[in-house]
């Protein structure tokens, strides 16, 4: 090949579409590297810095999510120190890593000039401001995991070996045990072996070939979950692992009201606005041309099930629509290819449009690329629930009180605190969540909050107001009215009020406030009042 080719090709649409992209995820990313953690991501720190210290899932920390990602967390914290930083360069890895098997799926699916431009526009989709790409979420772990398992998958597809089943069946069970919308990634392959090149047979699934292929994707998948079982088991937690991660979740998706939330993928959607037009333009072939859907049936199947794995509950948060990136990468990926074909402008073909796209997210993101500051982020993501403010209360308690080996007892569902303080929580919630909802549990949970809570009162009590998730006012004023009642044991040392929308954190001296600090809607640090302050507190 000529010096003249290679250079070609070095320079395709393809290959500087996909090193621009990486460019751009990568400063997105350094750019906000210090951006705080937000109340799920601190549920996984605290969770991953609580199982480092012998502690176990549902027993001592309680939450409805699998437990995968909370161990990943603790492997995190071991290798690389309990810091934000580890969080965020695991981050960056996981995302990169993902990118390259979607490279490869839409490689062996299609070519590898779709394949490239999957990649690219996989991360940019990572990056877009509204997908919120910068929390390190279990959604993350799940598509890493998820498109490790359809990869395999797809080998299979293509070569026929039964170890690639093997493969596809443990690396989808990791993706399923780290949150439980992982189980619908792992449900494709299964599909995929029905289909089998387009085509649906009911006679396959009585061929020895066929049940070969399921038993072996069965073994594979078995593996990881039978290890956690027995785990669980042998740790005498099995039966409070069902109750958390089956019993109550499924009370839980329960709750949910149908649609609501949906409209965050429309935010999705404008900040990658050029690349999902691509994306829409394909379903909208699937639906017009007879053939279109059996071509593509891999594709559609895995935008199936990822988009169901988006809805459980019908429930949907920005950070979910994440499980949705990989297929709908390759689907945009392929119509970009193959634009020229679609169009009848002869301009507009997949450079023009690769440039056109690509400026438009930058256009379309401008404040959150190049300008924004992290804290600035944070705020306008979060409203008027500041994670800068939480991580400053942390860092504080951390500073003067980690050596004590004090506990904090939270009425709020903020556990980014425990982990900047590395102070353990006095109860096994979390959150409060579980508290305020319309669930057949919540009553017994509020019991068992308060009775953790005053079995050996915390030295540290924080109270944030924010109580407006929950629909169960019974619940909602039994803890109030509870919570009134403790303040006899505490003395307020710290207040974050809320000025114009903004939150301001203010630690004060008693008889030093102006606040009348009994007021509710004020959140507030208490210390024991039989523990003296640190002289240099005020500081």
């Amino acid at each position: 090949m000529s010096i003249k080719k290679i250079y070609g090709k070095l320079l395709s649409t393809e290959n500087t579409f996909l090193v621009l992209s990486v460019l751009l995820f990568l400063w997105i990313r350094f750019h906000h590297f210090n951006i705080p953690l937000e109340c799920d991501e601190g549920e996984y720190a605290y969770a991953g810095q609580e199982i480092l210290r012998g502690k176990l899932p549902y027993k001592d920390f309680y939450n409805m999510k699998f437990p995968g990602t909370y161990y990943f967390y603790s492997l995190i914290f071991y290798f690389l120190g309990d810091s934000n930083t580890s969080i965020k360069i695991i981050l960056l890895f996981i995302n990169l890593s993902s990118a390259c098997f979607v490279y490869g799926i839409a490689r062996i699916w299609y070519n590898k000039q779709i394949g490239k431009l999957a990649a690219g526009i996989f991360l940019i989709f990572c990056s877009c401001y509204s997908a919120q790409g910068w929390t390190a979420n279990s959604e993350h772990f799940v598509v890493f995991f998820g498109v490790i398992g359809i990869y395999f998958s797809a080998l299979y597809a293509l070569r026929q070996k039964f170890f690639y089943l093997f493969f596809a069946g443990f690396f989808l069970a990791v993706a399923t045990l780290c949150k439980q919308q992982g189980f619908m990634y792992a449900i494709f392959p299964i599909f995929q072996l029905l289909i089998h090149k387009t085509t649906f047979n009911w006679r396959r699934i009585f061929t020895l070939t066929f049940l070969r292929a399921i038993a072996i994707y069965a073994i594979g998948f078995i593996i990881p979950v039978g290890s956690m079982i027995v785990y669980f088991y042998k740790k005498n937690i099995l039966d409070d692992f069902y109750f958390f991660a089956l019993k109550y979740a499924f009370a839980y998706i329960n709750l949910k009201t149908p649609i609501i939330g949906v409209v965050h993928f429309r935010h999705i959607v404008w900040d990658g606005l050029g690349f999902w037009l691509l994306f829409f333009a394909f379903i909208y072939n699937a639906f017009r041309y007879n053939g279109y859907y059996k071509k593509h049936l891999n594709s559609l199947l895995f935008l199936s099930c990822t988009f169901i794995a988006t809805s459980f509950g019908w429930y949907y948060r920005p950070h979910y629509f994440q499980l949705m990136f990989p297929p709908s990468a390759i689907m945009s990926a392929y119509v970009l290819k193959n634009i020229t074909d679609l169009s009848k402008y002869k301009y507009l073909n997949v450079t023009t449009y690769t440039i056109f796209s690509f400026l438009l997210v930058i256009i379309l993101q401008l404040n959150y690329i190049f300008i924004g500051s992290s804290e600035k982020i944070s705020d306008l993501m979060y409203g008027i629930t500041s994670y800068n403010t939480t991580r400053m209360i942390g860092e504080k308690i951390k500073t003067n009180f980690k050596d004590r080996h004090y506990n904090i007892g939270m009425i709020g569902s903020d556990p980014e605190i425990f982990f900047y303080s590395q102070l353990r929580s006095k109860t096994g919630f979390m959150y409060m969540y579980p508290l305020f909802e319309n669930q057949q549990y919540a009553s017994a949970f509020t019991n068992k909050f308060k009775e953790e809570f005053d079995n050996n009162r915390p030295e540290i009590m924080i109270y944030f107001y924010d109580f407006s998730f929950g629909k169960n006012k019974k619940n909602i004023d039994n803890i109030t009215n509870w919570y009134l009642d403790e303040l006899k044991n505490y003395i307020a040392i710290g207040k974050v009020d809320t000025i114009s929308g903004k939150e301001y954190l203010k630690w004060v001296q008693k008889g030093q406030d102006s606040v009348d600090l009994n007021r509710n809607s004020i959140d507030k640090i208490y210390l024991r009042k039989d523990i003296k302050i640190p002289d240099n507190f005020y500081e």
